[in-house]
């Protein structure tokens, strides 16, 4: 078990769907923060000014990806 129960006045009765949708709520934001370093870090790269045009592509890229697994 990974959270235990707990009873906050017959609120609360297990911790589990807070976790876990903070969880996912970090793995959002931890990929949305690489997606950036790694657009804005090809555009200063590359010195282009068009970070978001690589934000897109490297999206498109990654999509296809995903779904393979």
């Amino acid at each position: 078990m990974v959270v235990r129960s707990l009873s906050v006045a017959g609120i609360i009765e297990s911790l589990d769907a807070i976790v876990v949708a903070l969880w996912i709520m970090s793995i959002f934001i931890k990929l949305a923060l690489y997606l950036f370093v790694l657009s804005y870090g090809t555009a200063q790269w590359t010195t282009s000014e068009k970070w978001r045009r690589n934000a897109l592509i490297f999206t498109a890229m990654a999509l296809p990806l995903a779904m393979l697994r």
